[in-house]
């Protein structure tokens, strides 16, 4: 669930995407975003790390795998999130996610 971009040569000078907030906003990032979104136990799963590049905050967020489903809490929907080697994919397929699952944490 977490957007993992490092900077390569020759991006140093770029303006990021979106401005994250400083260091002190940590509290609002785990009480608000991901505790209510992910619940109390995917809380300890997530870390980052802030950094300043040309004047800009930059964040780092890291999500170790859970050895448990994780389901996004979005309003009324619930969101099961699948990590690939090469991307993160939302799966709305009940039956696909019973299989994904069934193979990440069996029984």
């Amino acid at each position: 669930m977490s957007e993992r971009r490092e900077l390569s040569s020759g991006e140093e000078g770029r303006r990021p995407a979106r401005r994250w907030p400083a260091p002190r906003h940590r509290g609002h990032l785990r009480g608000e975003l991901l505790r209510g979104r992910l619940g109390d136990s995917a809380l300890a799963l997530v870390t980052w790390q802030f950094h300043t590049v040309n004047g800009d905050q930059l964040a780092r967020v890291s999500v170790e795998p859970a050895n448990h489903p994780v389901h996004e809490r979005k309003g009324d929907q619930q969101i099961f999130w699948h990590r690939t080697p090469t991307s993160t994919i939302a799966v709305s397929d009940p039956q696909e996610q019973d299989r994904i699952i069934a193979r990440r944490w069996p029984a």
